[in-house]
């Protein structure tokens, strides 16, 4: 064998081992790559959870209540409630609350205007000529991070012509534009 054929072989083997090498990293290259994928989703699952967390912690939930006697606004979220509205029923009617524009967080707001009797003879009349079984309100209002929020309550007048007033759902807009439009 010459010089030249055991360069040659030598040169064939050493190729062949470099192609395996370059395989090999290529492969290994692959996974390392799917492996960062994997772990950018776990990551952006985990920040998608926080800011989830972080929104709720702050999220004012604003509720039409009475206390037996009168009218008033909760705050039962954990933020506070800016440029909370007036409540409307879902008729096109409104009915005026007066009360103070920012609710703080777990506190209720008494409210005037209209009086506890006054809103269930509204109820109980349009109940009456509606032949439905409620009327639904709403209340916008505004979250500490300029979010707009509505919550939607149905009222009713039970047997005993009391007022019954239900949670029905909390929604969130983009801008105070858009909740006066869902809120009619």
């Amino acid at each position: 064998m010459s010089a030249e054929t055991k360069s040659s072989i030598c040169l064939t083997v050493f190729t062949g081992l470099t192609m395996l090498v370059v395989v090999y990293y290529t492969v290994e290259t692959y996974r390392l790559r799917k492996a960062a994928e994997e772990q950018l989703g776990a990551s952006r699952k985990q920040v998608d959870a926080a800011e989830k967390q972080n929104e709720t912690q702050i999220l004012p939930i604003v509720v039409l209540d009475s206390d037996g006697t009168k009218l008033i606004l909760r705050n039962l979220g954990n933020g506070p409630a800016l440029d909370v509205g007036d409540v409307r029923l879902t008729a096109g009617g409104k009915f005026w609350l007066n009360h103070q524009a920012l609710i703080p967080p777990g506190q209720l707001i008494a409210t005037t205007g209209l009086s506890l009797a006054a809103l269930t003879k509204e109820v109980k009349s349009a109940k009456a000529v509606l032949k439905t079984a409620a009327r639904d309100a709403c209340i916008r209002y505004q979250g500490a991070d300029g979010v707009w929020h509505e919550t939607d309550q149905l009222l009713d007048v039970g047997e005993t012509n009391d007022l019954i007033i239900r949670y029905g759902r909390t929604r969130t807009f983009a801008s105070k534009e858009a909740g006066e439009a869902a809120c009619r």
